[in-house]
């Protein structure tokens, strides 16, 4: 680790601002680095000249100014590594097809998914997410006989939406990354589409793909060897505490063999489960589970609360297909507002229901309203689902 920290001072600002080579001692400081550093001198980070790097990277600015990634010739190799081993934990083969529903552009998802599809030797249809509609989309998906299909959840749903009628495909293995989803999101999107749907993680400033689900879809395997893992507590900013081999917090990881642009302590500001127990598969490395961004993540009766805790009610119901929901309150009293997409009416008992559990779930008492299917306006390309409107004890809004 100490290595990783003396090829990280050849940056400008790891230069300046590490005054320490123990990687111990940087965890005692409560030393991280922030996206924001990034945001303000991307090129400070660069630990090689300029004329090494092969492709800059942006991230997708969804939650401020994008920040720039540098990767030499080696770093891509290591993409390729990881987006093979990633291909190869699902079980994709020669000659499948292949379509990749993400942006290119300067993003990475794009790029990342097109290298797994065709080092895994199949056939690869990289459409991108603006040259086709959802319906030119999903004609292009049944008369190729794609097989696999790779985008972010927001995207597939979007394809679902606007092919409710006629969802019949040659659809075996949906991949998805990018944005978070939960296990009743990816068991709706299973039974609609009849195909088997797993989650990879991966960030632009580290590598991607840095890990994905293997056939058990029980948790996203994370490659230890490129980066070193911590579960961090995002208020106490130490080490979360293990409970039966799992830790809740922010995800903080260090690149170990990035040699473009290495971070150390890099502050994800995701919010996961991870566990280090031996998965069924046999495999050893931590697997996680992503429940939000910091910044879409509340705090209700001092739990920490997502989208995802309420769509684990929500989703219970078929008929249920998307949701927008907005807290309100003042002080420690808190209460919501749900609007729910339904294919066919809730009846009372069902709303009773929904609404016993999120108070025993959360503690608060909600409102439901049915409204119908794609009355709900969407956010591109990744879906905001939960609001905070509480107001709080010094009069101020969340």
């Amino acid at each position: 680790m100490d290595n990783v920290i003396k090829w990280a001072k050849r940056s400008n600002f790891y230069s300046k601002i590490l005054k320490s080579s123990s990687f111990e001692e940087l965890i005692q400081m409560r030393f991280f680095t922030y996206k924001n550093m990034l945001r303000e001198k991307p090129y400070d980070f660069l630990a090689v000249p300029r004329k090494n790097v092969r492709l800059i990277f942006s991230s997708s600015g969804t939650t401020g100014k994008p920040t720039l990634s540098f990767y030499t010739e080696s770093d891509l190799g290591i993409i390729d590594e990881l987006a093979k081993k990633t291909m190869n934990r699902i079980g994709v083969f020669e000659g499948e097809v292949g379509i990749v529903n993400a942006p290119f552009e300067m993003a990475m998802p794009g790029y990342c998914m097109l290298r797994m599809l065709l080092l895994s030797k199949a056939v690869a249809i990289p459409t991108g997410v603006f040259l086709l509609n959802p319906h030119e989309l999903w004609n292009l998906i049944q008369q190729s006989k794609v097989s696999i299909y790779m985008g972010y959840p927001s995207a597939i749903l979007e394809i679902i939406e606007e092919n409710r009628n006629n969802l019949s495909s040659n659809l075996k293995k949906i991949i998805l990354g990018a944005e978070p989803i939960s296990l009743p999101r990816k068991r709706q999107i299973e039974k609609l589409l009849n195909a088997d749907v797993y989650d990879t993680f991966g960030l632009s400033e580290i590598f991607a793909p840095l890990g994905g689900e293997c056939k058990t879809k029980n948790g996203m395997h994370i490659a230890t060897n490129h980066v070193y893992v911590e579960i961090v507590d995002p208020v106490t900013k130490e080490p979360a505490k293990a409970k039966n081999c799992t830790k809740k917090g922010i995800l903080v990881v260090t690149a170990l063999t990035r040699e473009g642009m290495p971070l150390i302590r890099y502050w994800t500001n995701d919010y996961v489960v991870c566990s280090f127990d031996i998965c069924e598969c046999g495999e050893r490395s931590p697997r996680i589970w992503f429940k939000d961004k910091m910044e879409n993540i509340i705090y209700i009766n001092g739990e920490v609360i997502s989208s995802q805790d309420f769509e684990t009610i929500l989703l219970e119901h078929d008929n249920i297909y998307e949701y927008y929901i907005k807290l309100y309150g003042t002080g420690d009293i808190s209460m919501c507002n749900i609007l729910v997409e339904t294919g066919g009416r809730l009846s009372y008992k069902e709303i009773s229901e929904i609404n016993n559990k999120i108070r025993k779930r959360m503690g608060i008492k909600s409102g439901i309203r049915q409204v119908k299917i794609k009355e709900i306006p969407r956010i591109k390309p990744k879906r905001k689902r939960l609001i905070d409107c509480r107001i709080r004890n010094d009069g101020t809004r969340n």
